[in-house]
């Protein structure tokens, strides 16, 4: 299978967001259709067979469903002046049904965020991506893929339930330890260390009595145990 690397700037990957798997997957075929030379107005083509693992046989409801959401989904960026952008990723979708292919355009406030990118980037594989089931496995493998050349980073379990929209106007998601250890960090580092090319490993760190920062170590596997991606 042939190895395409998508790439989108860190800020997207530190975005505050929330998607379903589908919606993401969509996500990652629609930016591995970007070229750099590629003008605002653009429309891409996706195929409902480049999707045919997550879909199943929903094809027609499930993308309508999805891409409804996807034009509201809306990324908070944090900008390098300290600014917030608030921007959704795509401003037209329509799903052709005697194609089978979904049609996109997308915003133009993003467009910088996903093309000619020199720094401050995320790289990533497609294929791996794609086959991550968990919404949440696919968002911790993006983070885990922008601190991969250090091999660790530390998060704020704050900051990263922010990052995934588990709190949201004062209600938050997972509020217990276990709860969300089980589903932000069990359940993913499976599915991530068992498809991908990365494995990983974590702390979680106690001020007080309370779990508040997530120490993480990460490694990269070698080129001959990645053959069977």
């Amino acid at each position: 299978m042939t190895k395409k690397l998508l790439r989108q700037h860190n800020a997207i990957t530190e975005a505050r967001y929330e998607m379903t798997a589908l919606e993401k997957d969509i996500v990652y075929l629609l930016i591995s259709k970007i070229q750099e030379t590629d003008e605002f107005g653009k429309e891409y083509l996706i195929h409902a067979n480049e999707l045919i693992k997550t879909l199943g046989n929903k094809t027609a409801d499930a993308l309508n469903k999805a891409t409804i959401r996807l034009i509201s989904r809306v990324y908070t960026i944090k900008e390098e002046n300290g600014d917030l952008l608030q921007v959704s990723l795509m401003t037209v979708a329509k799903f052709c049904n005697k194609t089978k292919e979904l049609r996109v355009k997308i915003s133009k406030n993003i467009l910088p965020y996903l093309i000619s990118l020199k720094r401050n980037y995320t790289e990533f594989e497609l294929n791996m991506a794609l086959s991550l089931k968990g919404k949440y496995s696919k968002r911790l493998y993006e983070i885990l893929s922008q601190h991969k050349g250090i091999g660790s980073f530390t998060i704020s379990v704050k900051v990263l339930k922010e990052r995934f929209k588990l709190i949201d106007k004062n209600k938050e998601k997972y509020e217990g330890w276990t709860a969300f250890e089980e589903a932000i960090l069990i359940k993913p580092q499976s599915e991530i260390c068992a498809k991908t090319d990365l494995t990983f490993t974590y702390e979680a760190l106690k001020t007080g009595n309370k779990y508040t920062d997530i120490n993480f170590k990460i490694t990269v596997k070698s080129k001959q145990l990645r053959l069977d991606f």
